[in-house]
């Protein structure tokens, strides 16, 4: 009787999406891929004042997927936001070198603020001519967090939120594995 009513009772139970927190210096793509992950929709975005949130369902979790904007006078509202959040995606341009310190510095304060789950999205690698430059550029990358990384549970993936003419769907797919890599974390810490 007790798993009868269990499984009566699961029926019935609606699962609480899972806030997921997505920042980053202006213009590296947070509202593209926003859109990308939610419906597979190619925008025209406009920089975003304030925030966008859109509840998305990747492998049977749901999310509810906050883009706060990058720019500068709005990046101390971030750690506010994160206070609710399951989860943290930080984007970062990995065609423009002349930010990376930048980024990593608002993402030490970010990582600093909350032990969750983290999600690190080099984008725009489609700008990038060669495979070894952006390989060397993600190892920078890293090595410049390295030491405000230890014992966080991260991942880095390397995407382009721009749709390819060829391969329509390509960056709804590698931004789908990307995100449920974040999905598993998030419920390992359940």
């Amino acid at each position: 009787m007790g798993q009868l009513t269990s499984k009566i009772f699961s029926i019935f139970r609606t699962k609480k999406p899972q806030d997921i927190l997505m920042v980053g210096l202006d213009s590296v793509g947070k509202t593209t891929i926003l859109y990308i992950i939610k419906d597979n929709t190619d925008l025209t975005t406009v920089p975003t004042i304030g925030f966008n949130l859109e509840e998305c369902r990747i492998e049977n979790t749901k999310f509810k997927l906050w883009d706060v904007g990058g720019q500068e006078r709005i990046r101390h509202l971030w750690p506010t936001y994160l206070e609710t959040s399951n989860g943290l995606v930080y984007v970062v341009d990995i065609s423009n070198p002349d930010k990376f310190d930048d980024a990593v510095l608002n993402f030490k304060r970010m990582v600093e603020e909350k032990n969750v789950p983290i999600l690190i999205l080099l984008n725009k690698c489609d700008l990038v001519e060669e495979e070894k430059i952006i390989d060397q550029r993600r190892k920078m990358i890293l090595s410049m967090c390295s030491d405000f990384l230890v014992g966080a549970t991260f991942k880095e993936f390397v995407v382009s939120a721009k749709k390819d003419k060829n391969e329509p769907d390509k960056a709804y797919f590698e931004l789908l594995k990307a995100f449920a890599w974040l999905s598993k974390e998030i419920q390992k810490c359940k």
